[in-house]
C-alpha cells in the first residue's frame, strides 16, 4: 500500500501526530497514530452541500472540504487532510 501512495510522488508528511512537534514523514507517522489508538480509518471526499463522512470539529470538517478529501482515524480522535508541498505538487 506505502508504495502505491508514494509512487512518483511527493514524499508524505504528517503533522500533528501526538507527541510530534515537527512533520513526521508517513512510513514512521502510522505506527504512531496506530499506538494513539486508531483502529481504523475512513475516507472522506466531500463536497459543497454533502459533507457526508465528516462529523469532527469545524476546522477539520471545513480543511477537508477545501482539500476534497480527508481521512478519520476511528479511536484516535484524529484526521488526516492532504496539503501538497514540493516536488509532485500541481503549479499555480
Amino acid at each position: 500500500m506505502l508504495d502505491a501512495v508514494r509512487d512518483g510522488d511527493a514524499a508524505h508528511h504528517v503533522l500533528g501526530v501526538p507527541g510530534e512537534d515537527e512533520p513526521v514523514p508517513l512510513l514512521l507517522a502510522l505506527p504512531e497514530l496506530r499506538r494513539a489508538g486508531a483502529r481504523s480509518a475512513g475516507l472522506a471526499l466531500p463536497v459543497p452541500g454533502h459533507l457526508a463522512g465528516l462529523g469532527g470539529p469545524t476546522e477539520f470538517n471545513r480543511a477537508a472540504l477545501h482539500a476534497g478529501e480527508g481521512v478519520i482515524l476511528d479511536g484516535a480522535g484524529l484526521g488526516l487532510v492532504p496539503h501538497r508541498a514540493g516536488a509532485g505538487s500541481p503549479g499555480p
